[in-house]
């Protein structure tokens, strides 16, 4: 039973080690991006999003991580909205990173915004 478990484990280790290995790696990745300014992370998210939504996920992400740091709610709705573009084929991730876009903007009052999304 011992020897089982542990077999398990290793196999489970072994599956999974190339995953979590990428997630570190993405991780990473957003965290250098973070130190661009937000208007070179958009530039490159524009210029990725129709060809590598993968790349393009990055630097939502990155755009959205960096907004957060900051505290800033009108760039925390566009970096849902930027991952919302991107899962515009799932509908469940495209409504909940919409609906995350409204919820942080919802009381914001900026007449040269498009926030809220309500």
């Amino acid at each position: 039973m011992r020897i089982q478990k542990l077999l398990f484990y290793l196999l489970f280790v072994l599956l999974f080690q190339n995953q979590i290995l990428a997630q570190n790696q993405k991780s990473k990745i957003i965290d250098s991006l973070v130190q661009l300014d937000f208007q070179k992370i958009y530039d490159k998210f524009s210029r990725t999003r129709e060809k590598d939504y993968l790349a393009a996920e990055l630097y939502a992400n990155a755009y959205l991580k960096k907004a957060k740091i900051n505290q800033e709610k009108i760039k925390i709705g566009r970096g849902y909205n930027f991952l919302a573009s991107i899962y515009s084929y799932d509908l469940n991730k495209n409504i909940t990173y919409l609906d995350s876009a409204i919820s942080i903007t919802k009381d914001i009052n900026h007449k040269n915004t498009l926030f809220p999304y309500t």
